[in-house]
């Protein structure tokens, strides 16, 4: 869930190409990401520590990012793009308070550790996704780059579906 904010710093000036947008419209597509994410921390946070069935609100963060995503990427207009990148951010900013407290629940003596690693995981992909993002830009469009890194996601979310009753 972490890839999106790392693909955005390369996905964020093809856009702009493409449609057309000044530079305070593409400032704007960044702060709309840090809105989504702003939003949904504590509402998740909250979700996480009163939810018994916590795997299901991480299953729904999966689908979030994904169908925005793909939404998204299908977007003629400014403000539905607006719109859909910041579902999507909130749906991946929404996964982190949940999952580190279900990580640190599963291994209470190992909470640094646990928390280090969730972190470390996103640390990876967003050092990979500009790289990865830019490769795929020299010969897709960003639409195109766009669904495809929204296949991981559908990925997790498939394999979740399986998982999510046991979190």
């Amino acid at each position: 869930v972490d890839w999106g904010g790392g693909a955005l710093w390369l996905l964020a000036p093809a856009m702009a190409l493409s449609m057309g947008l000044s530079p305070l419209q593409v400032g704007m597509l960044f702060a709309a990401r840090q809105i989504g994410s702003g939003i949904s921390h504590l509402p998740a946070g909250f979700i996480g520590d009163n939810l018994r069935k916590r795997g299901f609100f991480l299953l729904a963060t999966f689908w979030c990012v994904a169908v925005a995503q793909l939404m998204a990427s299908v977007s003629t207009g400014y403000w539905v793009l607006v719109g859909f990148l910041t579902l999507a951010s909130a749906g991946a900013a929404a996964w982190h308070p949940v999952a580190m407290g279900v990580m640190t629940q599963w291994m209470p003596n190992r909470k640094g550790f646990v928390l280090g690693m969730h972190m470390a995981g996103g640390t990876i992909a967003e050092i990979a996704a500009p790289m990865l993002v830019g490769l795929s830009l020299m010969y897709l469009s960003w639409t195109q780059v766009l669904q495809i890194n929204t296949i991981p996601t559908i990925i997790l979310g498939l394999i979740f579906i399986r998982l999510a009753p046991m979190v």
